[in-house]
């Protein structure tokens, strides 16, 4: 397994035979510089994977990101749309409404069509999972 992390901001785990990839946001992100390798991060786990790879992303800080860091998210989503990504699922604890509004409006930006928004983390890995049965 692959694994890179960023200072309690965020953990990513790269599984290659499962064609997927877990991050997991568990602090806050106030602005780039808060993040300095995550595009370098994300560039790292597609090249780990093949094209139709899945993403699992748990957001369990209670704050949406801050505006300024509305390029940093589009990029390091337009690094998994041209490295072929499948689908993706995204977990919030329930009624985090701005990080729901938050992320449609970076996916809408980004062209991310193939995500869908969870409230029970068990939902969006059957999901993930339901693509090879």
């Amino acid at each position: 397994m692959i694994h890179f992390t960023e200072d309690g901001i965020y953990e990513i785990k790269v599984d290659v035979e499962k064609n997927r990839y877990q991050m997991v946001f568990t602090g806050v992100m106030n602005s780039p510089e808060d993040v300095p390798h995550y595009l370098d991060h994300m560039q790292g786990t597609v090249d780990a994977l093949k094209p139709g790879f899945q993403s699992y992303v748990e957001i369990l800080d209670d704050k949406p990101p801050k505006f300024s860091l509305t390029k940093i998210l589009q990029k390091s989503q337009q690094i998994q749309i041209d490295a072929g990504l499948g689908r993706c699922a995204i977990y919030l604890v329930k009624g985090k409404i701005l990080q729901k509004m938050t992320l449609s409006v970076v996916n809408r930006l980004s062209g991310l069509k193939n995500s869908k928004i969870f409230y029970d983390r068990d939902e969006a890995i059957a999901w993930l999972d339901a693509e090879y049965i």
